[in-house]
Order: structure tokens, then sequence, then C-alpha cells
């Protein structure tokens, strides 16, 4: 009897762990880390338009810089210069986002269209322009580019 009690309990615990790993397998699958992957806000918080984000990191990682609609030549600031890995635009403003690797949009450039995402560097889309380089941004208006 004692026998078949330890088999019992063995047998159960065998049972416990491959639930727990098939479930972590699942959970791991839609993990919010990976969903938050190329979230890009279609407004900010004050209710501004979002034509794009630009990321820290490749794959749509990290919190994006949020680019707006406000026309004209920005440059990244605040720890942003020379961050970025991946960008991605939202389709429904219509705005085309450019990046250049200099300062007041100069020097090398990439234009993503609207719904467009990928990376500068590394797996997936890649876009034509080097990685952690971004210096400076401007968007067109949807029949200006």
């Amino acid at each position: 009897m004692l026998v078949a009690r330890q088999q019992i309990k063995k047998m159960l615990g065998v049972a416990t762990t491959v639930a727990v790993v098939t479930a972590g397998g699942v959970l791991a699958s839609a993990s919010p880390a990976q969903a938050a992957n190329w979230y890009c806000p279609s407004v900010n918080s004050s209710g501004v338009t979002i034509v794009g984000c630009i990321y820290p990191d490749i794959n749509g990682s990290g919190s994006p810089y949020l680019a707006g609609t406000n026309q004209g030549c920005h440059n990244l600031t605040g720890g942003w210069n020379d961050i970025a890995s991946s960008i991605r635009t939202n389709p429904g403003p219509g705005y085309l986002l450019r990046i250049w690797i200099d300062a007041n949009c100069s020097g090398t450039s990439v234009g993503v269209v609207p719904g467009g995402q990928g990376n500068f560097a590394g797996g997936g889309t890649v876009y034509p322009f080097p990685n952690d380089k971004a210096s400076s941004w401007a968007v067109y208006p949807p029949g200006h580019w």
C-alpha cells in the first residue's frame, strides 16, 4: 500500500510539472513584453495626433519617442540623439515620417510611409539607415511627400 501511494504521488508530481510547463509555454507566447512591441499610440496624453514612434531597441521595443504632426525639422533631444534602432508610423494620419543622421535634418535620411515599421539594423524589415544614429526628424502631410 505504501509503494502504491508513493507511485501515485510521483505521478501527480510529474503531471503537475507537465501542466505548469505547458501553461508557461502558452503564457510565454503572449507575454506583456512581446505584446508591447511595435505599440505606437494614435494620440499622446495631451490629445496630439502621433504620426509615428522611434524606438531605442530593435523590433519596436522600449519606450518610444512620439513624433506628432507638428511640421518643420525637429532635433532628437533629451537623451534621444543617436539611440534609435527601430521605427513605426501610424497609418491613420497619412503622414510620412523622415529621420536624418545629423541634426537640423541634414545628412543621410530615410522616410517611412504610413503604416510602415522596421529596424535600422538586425532582423525583420530593415530600413537603409544606420543603427543608433538618428539625430533629427520631420513629418510631411498627405500630398506633400
